[in-house]
């Protein structure tokens, strides 16, 4: 008996979520409300300008540097499968030098 009421009750929940959708009757933002953006007269000088706007703006949040320092930890597989991870530091001086400083095991460079 508990069955058959727990299968009733479960094919009304279904058969009641399973409603078709309402259609809108009145429209939420009429025509007259909307706004257009104005068009552009022609599309390539519109590209053009969006390009020249992006590049000027990357050439302006440019770092400018002399050095960089950075420290890394490096995982590394060899051909044999041979696991190794190794700490590396990276020093560099601005259209000169790169320097790699590696510790492998026992902090040996």
């Amino acid at each position: 008996m508990t069955r058959i009421l727990f299968i009733l009750i479960i094919s009304i929940l279904a058969l009641e979520s399973c409603k078709p959708t309402k259609k809108i009757q009145t429209a939420i933002i009429t025509k007259k409300d909307t706004v257009t953006a104005p068009v552009a007269n022609n599309a390539k000088e519109d590209s053009i300008r969006f390009i020249s706007e992006t590049y000027q703006s990357i050439i302006a949040n440019q770092i400018k540097y002399t050095t960089f320092s950075a420290k890394m930890n490096v995982d590394y597989v060899d051909a044999d499968d041979k696991k190794y991870n190794v700490n590396a530091t990276l020093r560099m001086y601005k259209d000169s030098v790169v320097w790699v400083s590696v510790n492998a095991i026992f902090e040996i460079e």
